[in-house]
């Protein structure tokens, strides 16, 4: 898969799962707040496939493997670092800081993690396998070509 194709899906990515984020805590009314199970979840999930989005962006070579290892760690990371007072002390002091950073630790995050960018990493997967037949079918001289089994030249 050609980079820049690979960049055009990690930024789609991100904009796909802020923009469901931010839609469904539009719909249901809580935009800083997460008032409710739904926007917990999806926001968590969310959030990861976001972050993947964003390291395929900057390293669209990179297999859906190691970017979903480096998506987990980082998600990881920022839901144990709410177990200090830095992530509250910064939210109450930014917006940005909330969203990114959240609050407070639970636990159940850490599975919704793994839910999102397991999500990122399939979609990462179907664009790859997509992307690769067409270069197959382009190398072979058979883009486009909606029959099955027709070959150039051959009346059939």
């Amino acid at each position: 898969m050609r980079s820049s194709f690979s960049r055009l899906v990690g930024v789609a990515m991100v904009v796909v799962s802020l923009g469901a984020a931010l839609g469904i805590r539009a719909l249901t009314g809580s935009t800083l707040e997460t008032t409710g199970a739904l926007e917990q979840i999806s926001g968590t999930a969310l959030y990861a496939s976001a972050f993947y989005g964003g390291l395929l962006f900057l390293w669209p070579r990179a297999t859906p493997t190691v970017l979903a290892g480096g998506s987990l760690a980082f998600c990881w990371i920022v839901e144990f670092l709410q177990l200090t007072d830095v992530p509250a002390r910064l939210s109450e002091q930014s917006v940005a800081a909330r969203l990114v950073l959240g609050e407070s630790f639970d636990p159940a995050d850490l599975v919704w993690y793994v839910l999102g960018v397991a999500l990122a990493a399939g979609v990462h997967q179907a664009a790859r396998f997509g992307a690769g037949r067409r270069s197959r079918a382009l190398a072979s001289g058979h883009a486009g070509d909606s029959r099955a089994g027709s070959r150039p030249g051959r009346p059939e």
